[in-house]
């Protein structure tokens, strides 16, 4: 799919962020944008901003019925549906034996199920049309932090899902891939690394270890997938050596988070 002109794409957690400057980036490609989100002001300020290209829808991705429509109303608007990008999500930060039950189920629906919603939704509408569906997962899958367990455990799954999607979906056209993002300077990255727990848990981990990439550049490395239907991609690419070096990376970095 190296020409977007006219292709039309479904992507989550598009108000802010690498979902924003994503889409931002497919746009100046010609793409046909149904963006979705839970906050709706910063959602209708892109929708604007990108014009005709856009189309803005403030939904809940656990709701199944909602996303339907959708992708009922951006077929209608845009022909038809070629990419789906999964990149919707929350974290939760504390100790596994102390989380609210009600959190813990939460950040599971968010990430899993509304992962899963998002493309049983999109599916129907991509027969046919040699489409891409991309799911936005996490380098900690490959070594876990301390006190994130639902978040990691959840783009764990995520990751299964695509991957398992990759099979099933084998001979129809459609291909699936899973990006995995290392530590993006986002509100939400900023956010976690800055809570008082983890600041605790690295006080050993090696400063160099902890910079942030730039949120463009995570958003080309979700665009280079999206026009190569990349199989994986992993951003920054200093992360490389954990997904595939995962037994020695996680015995490196174990030792350096505090008990």
């Amino acid at each position: 799919m190296p020409d977007m002109k006219g292709r039309s794409v479904l992507l989550t957690g598009a108000a802010g962020g690498i979902g924003a400057a994503t889409a931002r980036r497919l746009a100046a490609h010609g793409a046909k944008l149904a963006l979705v989100d839970l906050d709706g002001g910063p959602l209708e300020a892109l929708g604007a901003e990108l014009g005709d290209a856009a189309a803005t829808y403030t939904v809940d991705i656990t709701d199944l019925a909602a996303l339907e429509r959708v992708v009922s109303d951006a077929t209608s608007r845009f022909g038809g549906l070629d990419v789906v990008i999964a990149n919707a999500g929350m974290d939760l930060i504390g100790p596994l034996a102390e989380l609210a039950p009600e959190a813990f189920d939460r950040c599971i629906e968010v990430n899993v199920l509304g992962t899963w919603r998002t493309i049983r939704a999109a599916l129907p509408a991509m027969r046919g049309r040699d489409g891409y569906v991309l799911v936005v997962s996490s380098g900690g899958v490959f070594v876990p932090p301390p006190f994130q367990g639902p978040y990691t455990a959840s783009k764990a799954a995520m990751g299964a899902l695509a991957d398992t999607l990759r099979i099933e979906l084998r001979g129809s056209g459609t291909r699936v891939g899973v990006i995995y993002f290392g530590a993006i300077d986002t509100e939400h990255a900023r956010r976690s690394i800055n809570d008082p727990l983890m600041q605790r848990a690295m006080r050993r981990v090696p400063k160099s270890f902890l910079d942030y990439a730039p949120v463009d550049g995570a958003a080309e490395a979700m665009e280079r997938a999206v026009l190569r239907r990349a199989r994986r991609a992993v951003f920054p690419r200093s992360n490389l050596p954990m997904m595939y070096l995962p037994g020695v990376a996680k015995g490196v970095i174990e030792r350096w988070f505090s008990p």
